[in-house]
């Protein structure tokens, strides 16, 4: 599979080079030359098929890789996800049940597995986290449907903490490539900044952008943000969007084109306070621990059903343990982290 950038389309690049390379030559984020398409015989065949193999067939098509479901056991175990119902039509999708308990061991791994290279990369690329991404949500929907959860008429929403946005895009291509996925949900920290964007059309790019929270530490404008807009509006306005951010200047697209980029994108803005407060009340009530970016993607969830009155099948990806976030999780259960590692099955 080849790739271009979303400043250039006329140079092309291997898929390798996306797995060595956060950017092209010209400073922008990889793209596929042409989305895959999977169409739907496949989607209803992912049931029939193991996770691993699943995982592989992605990566397969996004990387040029040689992989079978055997590959990808090896790289991250047989069961390195979980799924959890909740009441309300909700699930929780974990992905993190590995030694480090985090998925950056699975996209570490696969990504090392798929260069062939004898040293290993301690920091994945921007498109490896998205390509893996995208690959495990067509395995998660594999097992999803095999408990007859989704089906290929009948798309679930997609509540996720928006980050850099790197998650977010990964859902939006498992969409764009034919998952059965309705609307991205983005849960934000205490700032408006993605709200704002997708609500009102206004992004700040001075002084005046907010700080969105990552794993990672603070970032301003999410820089995945690029991506969005190429694949939604094209090459001329990501053009614009990126003078604005190298003079300073507030980006405003056009109303017509915001309703594009907000199409089946939804963004809630969550206070710290708010956060803590779900993660003890789920686990009162579901004795469910949640870590605080799942907490912020459940709460963002909780909003969109309020404002629109929607109740279909909604899944919330868990990328880290709580355990991960042992401080923030411990003060809002009011427990000791002995205590959680005890709930959590983990001692």
């Amino acid at each position: 599979m080849l790739y271009i950038t979303t400043r250039n389309k006329h140079d092309v690049y291997t898929a390798y080079r996306t797995l060595n390379e956060d950017r092209g030559a010209d400073g922008g984020f990889f793209v596929p030359f042409q989305m895959p398409r999977v169409d739907r015989d496949a989607i209803c065949a992912l049931k029939d098929k193991s996770f691993g193999q699943n995982v592989a067939d992605i990566l397969n098509l996004l990387f040029s890789a040689r992989m079978d479901g055997w590959d990808v056991d090896f790289c991250i175990g047989r069961y390195p996800t979980r799924l959890v119902a909740m009441s309300h039509r909700i699930l929780f999708a974990e992905t993190w049940h590995n030694p480090d308990l985090d998925f950056v061991r699975i996209v570490r791994n696969l990504t090392n597995r798929i260069r062939g290279l004898d040293h290993t990369l301690e920091q994945p690329t921007n498109w490896a986290w998205i390509g893996v991404r995208v690959a495990v949500l067509f395995g998660l929907f594999g097992e999803l449907a095999k408990i007859n959860s989704v089906d290929p008429d009948h798309p679930v929403d997609m509540a996720v903490p928006s980050g850099d946005f790197s998650l977010p895009m990964a859902v939006w291509y498992a969409r764009e490539m034919g998952l059965p996925i309705g609307n991205i949900i983005c849960g934000c920290n205490d700032n408006g900044g993605l709200w704002d964007f997708l609500h009102h059309g206004e992004l700040h790019t001075d002084s005046r952008a907010v700080h969105t929270a990552t794993p990672e530490g603070d970032v301003a404008v999410p820089s995945n943000l690029e991506r969005l807009i190429y694949g939604t509006l094209g090459s001329r306005e990501t053009e614009r969007f990126l003078e604005a951010m190298d003079s300073g200047r507030d980006y405003r697209p056009l109303p017509t084109m915001l309703d594009s980029l907000r199409r089946g994108m939804y963004a809630g803005v969550v206070s710290d306070d708010r956060m803590e407060q779900i993660i003890r009340s789920v686990y009162h009530t579901s004795a469910y621990i949640m870590d605080p970016y799942s907490a912020l993607a459940y709460c963002g969830l909780q909003d969109y059903r309020t404002r629109y009155a929607e109740n279909r099948t909604a899944i919330v990806l868990s990328e880290r343990s709580p355990i991960r976030f042992a401080p923030t999780v411990c003060k809002s259960l009011g427990i000791s982290g002995e205590d959680l590692k005890d709930r959590l099955n983990l001692t």
